[in-house]
């Protein structure tokens, strides 16, 4: 999607605003998994009446998803720009993963873990 807007009157399934690249869209109701993923370039704003699934905004670099309700686990991971905001009494109960820079090799790190 580059463009335009899109009105959900109720629930929605999953992938709802995969690669959006442009353009609005409002889901009245609760939405499935992977919503907003791989969100890019321009104006987008994607916004959840409801409850949102697992793995909100996945990956994505730009835009706005607001859920009014609860968001599942692992919301924002690996975002690398963008704004969420989860406006519900409950937050994920998993914190995002984010890009670190590290100063020594992978493999060092992995040794660690």
């Amino acid at each position: 999607m580059h463009a335009g807007q899109i009105m959900v009157h109720g629930p929605c399934g999953r992938h709802i605003g995969g690669a959006m690249r442009g353009g609005e869209n409002c889901i009245e109701g609760d939405a499935g998994d992977w919503i907003g993923c791989e969100m890019h370039d321009g104006y987008i704003r994607l916004v959840v009446g409801g409850n949102a699934g697992d793995m909100l905004g996945f990956n994505m670099t730009n835009g706005t998803i607001l859920v009014l309700g609860n968001a599942g686990r692992r919301a924002a991971a690996g975002m690398h720009g963008g704004t969420i905001g989860n406006l519900g009494p409950v937050r994920p109960p998993v914190l995002p993963t984010y890009r670190f820079e590290h100063t020594e090799p992978l493999t060092k790190l992995a040794e660690r873990v």
